[in-house]
């Protein structure tokens, strides 16, 4: 079996065939997927694919550092309520995007700053985007004390030593298509370092297909491509990975532990 720890089913990507592509990935055993929102409305959509599909889709909810301008206190009030669900796990994806810059670097610090506060008062972990932001990422982190908040850095694109600095702060490292790709061999370098007890995997669908779908829209299924390239590097045999991967996934997201029936529990008997 294997699960995608974050992808957006909710995105208009999907709007012609989102179903076929849910049970396409279920038909092909990706027994578990976690949705992530950027906004409110996204979120609000995460949690309604959670509902529909109860114990196989789950939701984690939060402003997006794009977002970041339309974070107020109406929806701050709305993300936290939400996270009273059982089936919503984190709040994310948070962070920090310098790249794009599309909500000012003061708004988008803000933003992140509020949502740790939330994610630390309810017990919460944290979804984290980093990109070309990573001293000033670490640097809130530590200013937070995230040790003990945790989660996952998404889609992970940054070097060993921030890696190894990362996941001293009890954070996972959750890797996507792109160690897949041919030139990718400082990011492989990181799958490599990063202990195998920190890894998780994602599509971070509908983007970033991996080879050989590159080029395509991304879909849950082409996690298993991800799983395939994590098991060359780390040189782990495939079904020993699954099963190591399924705890990982459970130790990141705590409260999937209170659904016994789910799949990831199979995964390890």
């Amino acid at each position: 079996m294997f699960f995608d720890s974050h992808l957006h089913l909710e995105s208009d990507s999907f709007d012609l065939d989102r179903e076929a592509v849910i049970k396409r990935a279920f038909d092909g055993q990706i027994c578990l997927m976690v949705n992530v929102g950027s906004d409110l409305e996204t979120s609000l959509k995460s949690v309604e694919l959670s509902k529909s599909y109860s114990g196989r889709i789950f939701a984690v909810v939060g402003f997006h550092p794009h977002e970041a301008k339309f974070f107020d206190s109406n929806s701050y009030k709305a993300i936290k309520d939400l996270t009273s669900l059982e089936s919503v796990l984190a709040i994310g994806e948070i962070g920090l995007d310098y790249h794009y810059n599309y909500s000012p670097r003061d708004v988008q610090i803000n933003c992140f700053k509020k949502q740790l506060l939330l994610a630390r008062e309810l017990g919460l972990p944290v979804v984290i985007h980093m990109r070309e932001a990573t001293k000033d990422t670490i640097s809130i982190l530590e200013e937070f004390n995230a040790e003990s908040i945790g989660g996952v850095f998404h889609c992970f694109s940054g070097s060993v030593d921030t890696m190894k600095k990362v996941v001293s702060m009890n954070f996972f490292i959750s890797f996507a298509g792109p160690i897949t790709f041919l030139n990718s061999h400082k990011l492989r370098d990181v799958v490599k370092e990063t202990p195998i007890e920190r890894i998780l995997v994602e599509t971070d669908s509908p983007y970033l297909s991996p080879v050989p779908f590159r080029g395509k829209r991304n879909e849950p299924l082409n996690v298993r491509e991800v799983v395939k390239a994590v098991s060359e590097i780390k040189k782990i045999e495939l079904n020993d990975l699954k099963s190591i991967l399924c705890t990982n996934l459970l130790n990141a997201f705590p409260k999937l532990k209170l659904f016994k029936n789910n799949c990831l529990f199979d995964c390890l008997s």
